[in-house]
This record gives structure tokens, sequence and C-alpha cells, in this order.
């Protein structure tokens, strides 16, 4: 369909006629409509808002999208933006080590859980869960900052991602049950965790960490007091009434922001959701590398659940990597502000990515070791391989992130996906080769599959963090 002549100088301000009007639109979409100058960026503005012109002609009745843009422009008066200070990103703050110890709070309530109750869960129950949660609240971290950076309504999104979340959960629960084995209660506990996660990224997007705190605080205490003194003082079913409470006052925190309605994916544009499906590949290889971590770790049998806790350096590195992922921003764009030449600007933003990244991955090899240490008074021998793998794997996640805030996330799939290839080529050759794997030699081949993703998003985000445009 061609566009009609919309260029020409029509007035403002005239009476409106029927069909849609100025009041059905959101107030970010209103404000678009009022500083317009042309029919064009009215059009453009509806197609941002997700108004496209199917749905103008099936939902309002409209003639086209360009005949109700042109109405619209006819019809409303115009406003002046006024004007402000360019928004700067804040430098990281000790806030920011909270927020990430309460993602790690509940990877260590599940291990105090599993073995308070002697819970005996399948081997691929806390792998599935960390796929599903970790693609699935990547996705709506990304679709709810956009939607509050426009100040669009996110109630109905909120809604589609809580339905879309436990789909997604349920059905890897159940699709791993049929597949490997299972009773219901691996199902409720793999799918329930997986929503958890995606329960926090939703509490977490609307700024709401102190209710988050609250309502984890009390599980926190009793399972550092359960690990402490052991389950003789500390009884599984105090531990299991705590994480229900847990479970519980986390999902209202999250309704609170729920909204129903008959259109969900109304004033979502289509940009917003390919945003959303690219960060949700992103998360589904992360949870998968982190699972492939666990899986290889479960060869050194830990009794009483504390597999898991292979899982630890990573998950208790994402407070110190928020800090550090908004440091790098601040100092980044404080210098794009203050270099006098492309030159300057350049030395000092690799400067502040080389600073960053040596903080978090000091942070990351204190946490191996301690978590070689608390492995070590559990059961015999120690995952060094593993552990090394999982130090290169933060070491992707953190770049990766780099990369994610510079809008460069097709940079990271393309990494990810190498790393994948490389992997599936290494098993596709030792089967073709007639030749069975030892534990010793897949541990290896992931270490350096591991450490070859994190020396390409290196590669990348060297470059990519030296272009100013990239700091918007």
């Amino acid at each position: 369909m061609s566009a009609p002549d919309l260029t020409a100088t029509l007035p403002r301000g005239a009476q409106p006629v029927p069909g849609l009007g100025i009041a059905d639109l959101p107030a970010a979409t209103q404000r678009a409509i009022h500083r317009a100058v042309s029919p064009l960026e009215v059009a453009a503005a509806l197609e941002a808002s997700g108004l496209s012109d199917g749905v103008l002609r099936r939902n309002f009745g409209e003639q086209s999208l360009f005949v109700a843009a042109r109405r619209l422009f006819t019809t409303t008066s115009l406003h002046f933006a006024p004007a402000r200070e360019p928004t700067t990103w804040r430098p990281g703050r000790p806030a920011d080590l909270a927020r990430g110890l309460m993602f790690a709070l509940p990877c260590a309530l599940s291990v105090a859980l599993t073995s308070s109750l002697r819970l005996h869960l399948p081997s691929w129950s806390l792998p599935m869960a960390l796929v599903g949660g970790w693609s699935a609240s990547q996705a709506s971290a990304a679709l709810l900052s956009s939607l509050r950076g426009a100040s669009l309504p996110s109630g109905k999104a909120v809604t589609l991602l809580l339905l879309g979340s436990a789909a997604l959960a349920a059905g890897l629960a159940f699709g791993a049950s049929s597949l490997f084995g299972g009773g219901a209660i691996a199902v409720a506990a793999a799918s329930g965790l997986s929503l958890y996660v995606v329960l926090w990224a939703i509490a977490l997007a609307h700024e709401e960490p102190s209710l988050l705190a609250l309502s984890i605080g009390p599980s926190a205490l009793v399972a550092v007091l359960y690990f402490t003194l052991g389950r003789q003082h500390v009884p599984g079913a105090y531990v299991g009434g705590f994480a229900a409470f847990t479970a519980a006052a986390t999902l209202a925190v999250a309704l609170r922001h729920a909204r129903l309605g008959r259109h969900l994916l109304a004033g979502i544009s289509s940009l917003d959701l390919v945003r959303s499906v690219r960060h949700f590949f992103f998360g589904a290889a992360s949870g998968i590398a982190l699972a492939i971590l666990i899986v290889l770790a479960t060869h050194h049998p830990a009794p009483g659940g504390w597999n898991g806790a292979i899982a630890l350096p990573v998950l208790a590195g994402l407070g110190p990597m928020e800090w550090q992922v908004r440091t790098f921003a601040h100092r980044a764009r404080r210098a794009l502000a203050s270099a006098n030449t492309l030159a300057a600007f350049r030395r000092a933003a690799r400067g502040a990515l080389g600073v960053a990244s040596g903080w978090y991955s000091a942070t990351i090899l204190v946490a191996s070791v301690l978590t070689a240490l608390i492995l070590a008074t559990r059961h015999h021998g120690v995952p060094v391989l593993v552990l090394a793998a999982e130090a290169a794997l933060a070491a992707a996640y953190f770049l990766g992130l780099i990369l994610a805030l510079l809008e460069r996330v097709g940079l990271v799939l393309i990494a990810w996906a190498g790393a994948g290839a490389s992997g599936l080529a290494f098993l596709a050759g030792s089967y073709l080769a007639d030749r069975h794997l030892s534990d010793f030699e897949l541990r290896l081949g992931f270490a350096l599959s591991t450490g070859v993703l994190a020396a390409t998003l290196a590669t990348f985000a060297w470059r990519a963090v030296t272009h100013p445009f990239s700091y918007r």
C-alpha cells in the first residue's frame, strides 16, 4: 500500500470527526501527537504504540493508518516539548550489591529447602529451572524497561509475561519429566523455581527491591541458621514454611502490577517485542550454559542436594556485576562529555572497561575459592575444571551485559551461537570417532568452550565501547 501525500500544510485544531480519538491513546502517544510537525510523525507514533494499519481498520473502523494520522494531526493542537537536560547513567553503589545478593538468595534457599526436607529431586530439575527462569526473566526485564522508559502502562504486559512464563516453566518441566523421569514434586519444584525468578524480575523492573527484601528476609535468615546449626536445631518444616511465605509474598508483589484486558499486546511495539525476543535467547543461552555446568558437577556426588552450590559464584557475583556495569557506563558517558578528541574518549572508555572487568574478576575469584572450600567440607574432591569453566562463564555474562547495555545483543547472540556450535562439533566428532569421552575430557571441552566464548565477547566489547553513538 502506497502512502498518500501527507506533507501538505494543514491547520491544527480543527473539529474532530468520528473514529480513533486522541483520548483512546496512551499518554506517551498523545504527547508525541501533540508535538508532531507532520502527519507522518503521527503515523509513526501510532505504529510504535502497536496501532498498525490492520488494527486501526479492524478495531476502530479507520480507512487506513495514514488517514487516521492526518485526521489526528488536524484535530489536535500543537504543544512544544519542554527542554530538559540529557539523562545520565548513575554510577554503581552499595545498593547494587544488595540487589545482586537478593538474586543469589533464592538459590541458597532452594539448597536449604531440598536438604532440610530430604527431597530427592532428579538431576534435571535445577538446570531446567535455570533455563526457563533465566530466559523468561531476561525477556521480562527488557520489555518492562522499554515500556517504563517510554512512560507506557505495563499492567497488561505483566499479565502477558506471567502467563507466558508459567506456560514455559510448566512445559519445560513436563517435557523433562517425560524424557528423563520424575514425579509431580520434581515438576512442581522446577516450574515453581523458574516462575519465582520471573516474579523477582518483574518486581525489580518496577523498582521495588525493599518489598522483595521483606519477602525473602525471614527465609534467608532461616536458611543461614540451617546451614550453621544443622537439621537438629532447624527442622525442615520451618524452612519449608518460610519458603512458602516467601513465594506467596513475592507473587503478591508482582501481581500488584498486573492488569487484565482484552488485548494484552496493545501498546507493545514490534521493536519492543524484537528486543524482548533477543534478550530471551540471551537468557536461554546463559541458563543452558549454567545448566551444563551443574550437570558436569553432579559427577562429584554431593549428599544432601549440595550440587546446586556450584552455581553460587555466578549468582553471588550478580551484585558486583551490576555495580561494575553501572560504574563503567557512568565513566564512559562522563568521558564522552569531557573528552576533547575521539582518541581520548576511546582510551577512557577502554580504561573504564578494564577497571570494571578487573574488579568483577576479583570478585568471582574470591567466590570460586569460597565455593571450593564449601564443597570440600561436604564431600571428597572439588571440580576444579568446572569452577574454571564457571569463572569464564561469569566473565561471559559480564561482557554480555556490557554489550546489551550498548544495544549490541546481536553480537552477544553471535558469540553464544559460535560457542554452542563448537561444543556440538566437539561432541559430534567424538561420536563419529566412536570414542566415549571421560568426565575429565567433557569438563575440559566445556572449559575451553567457555574460555573461547569469554575471549570472543571481550573482543566484541573492546571494540563496541569505543563507538560514541552506543551511549544513547
